[in-house]
């Protein structure tokens, strides 16, 4: 069946007579032009993400990168602004490809630190170019140093796979009118210890287990995240669709359809998060992503892990194991899994000290039920949770101030898979996560609370088939939505929710002669694609939009302006994309300005190939 990378292979096999099963021939003055649907670049729907100052500088990192190898690396040097007292920070991420290729994973860092988890979109015979947005303030300390800039897309170009990857990478700088903002003493810091970054140096196949050893921390942490940038890859990567062992038909994935991402400090569980169901613009049917590409495709967010309760332990000045999993993973596919340590400093004190004083991790097996048809299970359900509760204390031996911390991960799942037959499976499933992260004062007096709440429903109808005359795709269907809240309360004030979400429906079908390539039977694809903000004591809607497309071109677009409050957000908080921000200095403020797609460069379009051509000139 197609749900997995098959899909693609299957659908390029078609067209060149490779990876497919039985050997194609293909006429040799048939053109990828006639092979693949003409179509618009394709862009995210995302919200508009809010800027806060004035542009004071635009350094460029990476520049013309033209990417055509698998283990090849593009570097530049980033040397920081003139422009020293900014307060907000943009990644623009701008690229152009065209011909015939694969969608395509990679990653950006900066002095070792990821900054962008990436897939790229595929692309049309006239070329296509795309962007992405990402804010980047929370890296503050690496930010006001020089230092290598490194961008992996393991990419193949032959006489087949024609497309060359081209890439420029630029940081926007924007200041406050009143100067520079005060900060919290941080640092910033990668858990992998290498001297040029790969993306295959944190991969993690079956059981295997991630292990960083961190020395000379400082001792003075007062606030602990670690950040995990995560994709599952080969058959890993729609690992929601995967069926247990026992039923997974030869040369199939297995694996089953439950997935956790875990982290563990010295061995104990310090935080488990859900991986969201990415769908990359070649995935289940690439018609299905043209142009409205998938939910974070281009820029896949990091879990959020808070290791606030592990400071005692970690500010002991000894060695400290933090390492990582994924839960189920499978032996045949593999998750790449980046983790980076960002930690708030006590300037007052050079030590401060602690303990763990409590921690449960309520880890039930997963459940699997199946149903008989005949002599075919075709109906597999899948049921799992998790629970993890930990408390840890802080003083600081000099002022005698003291800190409690809690911090509470509770998940559920569930999922249904029906192979109905060789070549149709239909699999319907959402997961639910509540995290919630507590800062209290000594006589556990809460000061500060988080609660993330995170929903996401996924339904793919994935069908596939192929005999002597025809090869074809679908008809398949897709409907998935992401959904988060960040809920913030200072001491017992009202709590104040931060809500986005986005979520799509598409259906798409590739039908294709075998015997006359030239002949496109069918070939179309339709999808909706929505996005809302929401804010305030009584959240009320800031922002929406709905995006419409059939065949690979935009229908209609409608949106709201974006009348968001961040003004009145506790701790300075702020919706940037489908992630959640922060101001470096803790203090909200009203946005100045918006980036959009529209506006961030480049703009969007059905470019020519002579355009295309320019953009790395």
């Amino acid at each position: 069946m197609a749900s997995s990378r098959c899909a693609e292979a299957l659908l390029l096999g078609a067209l060149f007579g490779i990876s497919a099963g039985r050997p194609l021939k293909l006429s040799a003055k048939l053109g990828a032009a006639t092979l693949f649907p003409d179509a618009e670049s394709p862009y995210a729907g995302d919200a508009p993400l809010p800027i806060f100052g004035e542009k004071c500088a635009e350094v460029s990192v990476i520049k013309e990168a033209q990417l055509t190898g698998y283990n090849q690396v593009a570097t530049g040097l980033f040397v920081p602004p003139a422009c020293t007292d900014w307060s907000q920070v943009v990644l623009r991420f701008d690229g152009a490809v065209r011909g015939v290729q694969f969608d395509r994973f990679g990653a950006v860092w900066l002095a070792g630190v990821e900054v962008l988890r990436l897939t790229t979109p595929e692309p049309t015979a006239k070329g296509i170019r795309w962007q992405a947005l990402r804010d980047i303030t929370a890296l503050g300390p690496i930010l006001r140093a020089s230092g290598n800039m490194s961008l992996e897309i393991p990419n193949v170009v032959n006489p087949t796979y024609t497309g060359i990857l081209k890439i420029n990478i630029t940081l926007e700088f924007y200041k406050l009118a009143g100067g520079r903002v005060g900060s919290t003493s941080k640092i910033v810091r990668p858990l992998r210890n290498w001297t040029t970054p790969s993306i295959f140096a944190t991969g993690v196949n079956g059981n295997q287990t991630q292990t960083n050893l961190l020395s000379n921390l400082p001792r003075n942490m007062m606030q602990a995240t670690l950040e995990v940038f995560a994709s599952g890859h080969g058959c890993e990567e729609f690992w929601y669709s995967n069926l247990p062992d026992e039923f997974t038909p030869k040369g199939g994935c297995g694996g089953g359809a439950y997935r956790e991402i875990e982290v563990f400090v010295d061995g104990m569980t310090a935080g488990v998060a859900y991986p969201f169901p990415v769908i990359y613009t070649g995935g289940v049917n690439p018609l299905l992503w043209r142009p409205l590409t998938g939910i974070a495709s281009f820029d896949i967010p990091p879990y959020n892990i808070d290791l606030s309760p592990f400071l005692g332990v970690l500010n002991d000045g000894k060695t400290h194991n933090i390492s990582l999993t994924v839960r189920n993973n499978n032996n045949n596919g593999v998750w790449y899994l980046d983790p980076v340590l960002h930690a708030e400093l006590d300037p007052s004190a050079t030590v401060l000290t602690g303990a763990l004083l409590q921690h449960t991790d309520t880890k039930p097996a997963i459940v699997v039920k199946w149903t008989n048809h005949g002599n075919v299970k075709s109906h597999i359900s899948t049921q799992g949770k998790r629970e993890v509760k930990v408390l840890g204390s802080l003083l600081n031996p000099k002022t005698k101030a003291s800190w409690n911390f809690q911090v509470d991960y509770s998940l559920s799942a569930f999922v249904d898979n029906n192979p109905i037959g060789a070549n149709l499976q239909v699999t319907d499933g959402w997961m639910r996560s509540t995290s919630t992260s507590t800062k209290f004062d000594g006589k556990m007096t809460p000061l500060e609370t988080i609660m993330q709440k995170s929903w996401f429903p996924y339904y793919v109808y994935d069908k596939s088939a192929e005999d002597k005359t025809t090869f074809e795709i679908g008809p398949t269907k897709v409907t998935y939505r992401r959904e988060t809240t960040l809920s913030l309360q200072v001491g017992n004030a009202p709590w104040y929710p931060l809500y986005v979400s986005r979520n799509i429906g598409a259906t798409a079908l590739y039908n294709r002669s075998l015997s006359n390539h030239s002949l496109v039977n069918k070939q179309q694809g339709t999808s909706v694609e929505n996005s809302d903000l929401a804010t305030g004591t009584k959240p009320r809607s800031c922002f929406s939009s709905e995006l419409s497309a059939k065949n690979g071109f935009t229908t209609s677009q409608r949106n709201t302006s974006v009348t968001c409050d961040w003004q009145s957000t506790p701790m300075g908080f702020y919706v940037c994309g489908l992630a959640f921000c922060k101001q470096s200095d803790g203090i909200a403020r009203s946005a100045r300005s918006y980036l959009t797609r529209s506006t961030a460069g480049n703009g969007w379009g059905s470019e020519s190939v002579s355009e295309v051509d320019a953009f790395v000139v």
